[in-house]
């Protein structure tokens, strides 16, 4: 059987509140045993955040969820030793032991809201000239699911 790849934000979960029917969807697909997985391109949570949301919701998710944060930072750990991220501070941590603003090999792109300036832009342009990849998370011209 093919596995059910089912979106995050707008099908399961609409603004901060789960979609209607989410939890009997989610019981369906446990009871039928069907593999599936929930994959969300967003740059703003991780799985165990997408798990967070639906537990905070008393919905139990059983299923695997895989966001582009998850895919960048797999990415990035077996790619990288040194980068300078570029994302919400609540996300920073994951990069721990990671992160040289100095001299690093990629710069990694999430969203940082308004905190886009010149200093940070011009930044980034020195490092790509000095060498470093360009990681970017995701590739959108603007999504606010709020």
């Amino acid at each position: 059987m093919k596995p059910l790849l089912i979106d995050l934000d707008g099908v399961l979960k609409i603004g901060n509140s789960p979609s209607p029917d989410v939890k009997e969807l989610f019981g369906f697909i446990e009871v039928n045993k069907l593999p599936a997985c929930i994959l969300s391109n967003s740059t703003l949570r991780t799985s165990e955040l997408v798990s967070e949301f639906f537990n905070s919701h008393k919905i139990e998710l059983k299923i695997p969820a895989i966001t582009a944060f998850d895919a960048t930072l797999s990415y990035v750990k077996k790619n990288y030793r040194k980068v300078s991220v570029y994302c919400r501070d609540y996300l920073l941590h994951h990069f721990n032991g990671m992160i040289d603003e100095e001299n690093p090999e990629a710069i990694v792109i999430g969203d940082i809201a308004d905190k886009w300036n010149y200093r940070i832009i011009n930044d980034i342009f020195k490092k790509v000239l000095a060498g470093a990849d360009l990681v970017a998370m995701h590739k959108n011209k603007y999504w606010n699911p709020y």
